[in-house]
């Protein structure tokens, strides 16, 4: 008898733990359809129990909000894209249809020269989106190797120097020296002169902008300050994304994509960005892991 009773009792037991393990996986089943099926908005059931399919379940979650957010970003980038090319294009349009009739030479000239400006404003959105998608894709070939950050950022100063004074800006930099990092020079002076130039075209007339390289505990650091009208922090997570310009800045000329590039050659370097400010100014960081040695 005591045979006969332990052997129902565990036939029992997995007639019962067969059917709970069967009702969670028929759960997250019906759940991978609707997602399928277009509800990314689906998550699985937790019952707060902790247990090994509570842990897969919020993992499983964690990852469709994840493809949600991309989705929802590839969205917008092409939304963004199209109202981004409409207006170039429009322009484009009118300006070959009133070159066609036009008979005085000088507005013919006029004509030609504000289409070839549309046409090159096109080619650069496009040069920049491609440049974009090369370095988060990783088919950017990147020329890696030990790297002075304090000559590149004070090259990138300089170059970027007469554009301030001529709008009467002052650029102050303090740039400890002997910052190394194993990096490609090209694209990362691409990113601090990025900073800068949006530094100096959006802080305004009078500004100064405040350069600083230095070295932290893991690597080095690269921060760059203006005395601007700052980024709202409502804004913050969305200046990266492409061709997003801040209400203030829309008149501005520019394409939208700055910030986009920082943030891919911030990540393909496995660096982060992190951007700050108030009223008082904007302050993006760039910072980046262990250094590079050997220099």
């Amino acid at each position: 008898w005591l045979i006969l009773i332990a052997a129902a009792l565990a036939i029992g037991g997995s007639v019962a733990m067969s059917r709970s393990v069967g009702r969670r996986i028929d759960t997250v089943t019906q759940t991978a359809r609707r997602v399928m099926a277009g509800s990314l908005t689906e998550r699985i059931p937790l019952r707060g129990t902790g247990d090994d399919f509570d842990e897969l379940a919020a993992t499983l979650n964690e990852m469709l909000e994840r493809i949600e957010e991309a989705l929802e970003a590839v969205r917008r980038v092409s939304d963004n894209v199209a109202h981004e090319l409409r207006t170039p294009l429009a322009r484009l349009h009118a300006d070959l249809d009133d070159l066609r009739n036009a008979q005085d030479e000088g507005e013919r000239q006029r004509l030609a020269d504000q289409a070839s400006a549309e046409a090159a404003r096109l080619q650069a959105i496009f040069d920049a989106l491609l440049r974009i998608a090369r370095i988060e894709s990783g088919r950017h070939l990147p020329g890696f190797k030990p790297v002075d950050l304090s000559i590149l950022v004070a090259d990138a100063v300089e170059f970027h120097l007469p554009e301030a004074e001529a709008r009467g800006q002052l650029i102050e930099s303090r740039i400890d020296p002997d910052l190394t990092l194993d990096a490609d020079p090209n694209l990362l002076f691409q990113a601090v002169s990025n900073l800068l130039d949006n530094a100096i075209k959006y802080s305004g007339k009078g500004s100064t902008v405040t350069v600083v390289a230095g070295k932290t505990r893991g690597g080095v650091a690269i921060e760059i300050a203006d005395s601007g009208p700052g980024i709202p922090s409502a804004y913050r997570d969305k200046v990266v994304e492409r061709f997003f310009r801040l209400p203030q800045s829309v008149g501005e000329a520019g394409t939208g994509l700055g910030l986009s590039l920082v943030s891919a050659i911030v990540a393909r370097h496995n660096g982060e960005l992190r951007i700050a400010g108030s009223k008082s100014g904007a302050r993006i960081a760039l910072i980046f892991g262990s250094p590079a040695r050997g220099i």
